[in-house]
């Protein structure tokens, strides 16, 4: 590996071209699908079960969650809402959301 390290690489260190690298907004947008994913899970929620508060599908739940869809910010606060997300996780999860929506 060269001095610059692994940021230079064209695609995320797994090898694969299709993952997104480390610090752009479409590794960000997937870091919050899999924290909104989390979040479902350990509340014991279906897709559908989640999608009511969204006013949305279980398939925009299911987009949000994979990182196929960019969040939009009354989405991620209803959601922040809806599982009683502690203050600093919220944070988290806000800073993720600016990140994502960055222009790369």
């Amino acid at each position: 590996m060269s001095a610059s390290g692994p940021s230079r690489l064209p695609f995320a260190a797994s090898g694969d071209p299709s993952s997104p690298r480390r610090g752009t907004p479409e590794a960000a947008q997937r870091v919050l699908g899999e924290s909104l994913r989390q979040l479902r899970r350990e509340a014991g929620l279906t897709l559908r079960e989640v999608a009511e508060p969204l006013r949305g599908s279980a398939a925009k739940v299911s987009r949000l969650e994979r990182g196929a869809s960019s969040p939009k910010e009354r989405d991620i606060e209803d959601l922040i809402v809806f599982f009683r997300v502690p203050d600093e996780k919220a944070r988290e999860i806000r800073a993720l959301l600016r990140q994502a929506r960055e222009s790369p």
